[in-house]
């Protein structure tokens, strides 16, 4: 697990129960904006962990504040576009680059997207995210048919709706939304809607030949 900051208490809880499982796991606080520390954070967790199969490329953030794409600024349009498209690009192609100088005998390996379906639908309150999100999906795509001749597989995931920290403020305008038939599935999508998409497009044996596959998630 990488993240911002320092470990907080549900990132703590998770690393134990991972643990109780027998799971080889660690928490390595990186800024995945600041791209001049990726091969710093990738040797620590290489070296704790062991060679790199899966990528999850997670990280996040909505505009430090939500302006009208008229009055947006261009501290705030950074601000997303270097954690959410240039951080997850760049990460992403020093994942690869490792992954790349094995052998593909040592194992399978895997890189996941995580989008949004905000890549396709508007907020003008929050373009910066759309279009962060929206050059997340091309950067699903050229990686893909840069690797696949490699056997990777890389897969984007487009969550919808989905209950989590970010959506904190706006929770009872989308409990109203979704009651009155938003999404098909009448509820708000989950963390564990996600986690099981990725589980299962790891799983390389599903695919063949690895290709590039968009999921919409629940929401």
């Amino acid at each position: 697990m990488t993240g911002s900051g320092e470990a907080d208490a549900p990132t703590r809880a998770a690393v134990a129960e991972l643990e109780k499982y027998g799971v080889q796991v660690g928490y390595f606080a990186s800024d995945i904006a600041a791209t001049a520390g990726h091969a710093a954070v990738l040797d620590s967790i290489e070296l704790q962990l062991g060679p790199i199969a899966v990528l999850v490329s997670n990280a996040g953030i909505t505009p430090p504040e939500r302006l009208d794409v008229l009055d947006t600024t261009a501290a705030n349009f950074d601000a997303v576009l270097n954690t959410n498209l240039h951080g997850a690009f760049f990460l992403a192609q020093a994942v690869a680059k490792r992954m790349l100088a094995r052998p593909a005998a040592e194992g399978e390996r895997s890189i996941v997207f995580i989008s949004s379906c905000s890549l396709q639908m508007v907020s003008v309150n929050r373009l910066e995210y759309c279009v962060a999100k929206a050059g997340l999906a091309m950067v699903a795509q050229g990686m893909a048919t840069r690797l696949a001749a490699d056997g990777f597989g890389v897969f984007e995931v487009r969550p919808g709706i989905i209950r989590t920290d970010m959506t904190a403020g706006v929770n009872e305008k989308y409990d109203r939304l979704i009651g009155d038939g938003l999404v098909p599935v009448q509820r708000w999508g989950q963390g564990d809607d996600i986690a099981a998409a990725v589980a299962m497009l790891i799983n390389l044996r599903c695919f063949s030949p690895p290709d590039r596959l968009s999921m919409p998630t629940a929401g």
